[in-house]
């Protein structure tokens, strides 16, 4: 029987930068191509996403492609940095993070949660900050913990040598962290 796991994020979900396997999402739709080729891996990660814009498009792309898991990694983009520079309200951002998993809920039982990743130094070249994200991860932990959803902790995961060169994205080297990290929590 066939299985969709669909997951939905940002630029890092997306790939962006890992030069030699396209990203933790991409290296995840291979290992199961590999291991076990009736998992299909849907990769609906959009670069600049924030959690208001994932929630606008999630509803539509979820029915589309009918998930039996999904997998969610947003929140980077919700500090303050050059395209965001309010950040999203904490409140806000709360409120919409759940409406996200609510509306995660009609479509699939299995629901994971990745959490942001850090930064390779503290302010990264697009002006994201490290005790920003941390902050927002921490939230982001909560809201899983509370409706007992999995939650996969990135948060410190990735060294300076992790990251492409502006600091924010991980390289190959990154990713794979985040997609070992992520294969073994679902194994």
């Amino acid at each position: 029987m066939s299985q969709k796991i669909c997951v939905f994020g940002a630029s890092i979900t997306w790939g962006a930068f890992d030069l030699e396997a396209g990203g933790w999402v991409e290296r995840l739709k291979v290992h199961f191509f590999n291991n076990d080729p009736e998992t299909y891996v849907y990769n609906c990660g959009v670069s600049g996403d924030m959690v208001a814009n994932l929630l606008k498009r999630f509803s539509a792309e979820a029915q589309a492609r009918k998930p039996d898991e999904i997998i969610i990694s947003v929140g980077i983009n919700d500090g303050t940095n050059r395209a965001n520079p309010t950040g999203t309200p904490i409140a806000e951002f709360q409120n919409s993070y759940n409406k996200l998993l609510n509306q995660a809920e009609e479509f699939a039982k299995d629901i994971v949660i990745v959490g942001p990743s850090n930064l390779g130094r503290e302010v990264g070249a697009f002006g994201h900050k490290n005790k920003e994200i941390q902050q927002i991860n921490e939230l982001i932990k909560k809201i899983a913990e509370d409706r007992k959803t999995p939650f996969i902790n990135c948060f410190g995961l990735l060294t300076e040598e992790d990251f492409y060169t502006d600091g924010t994205h991980p390289n190959s080297q990154g990713h794979k962290k985040i997609f070992e990290k992520v294969l073994d929590a679902i194994g």
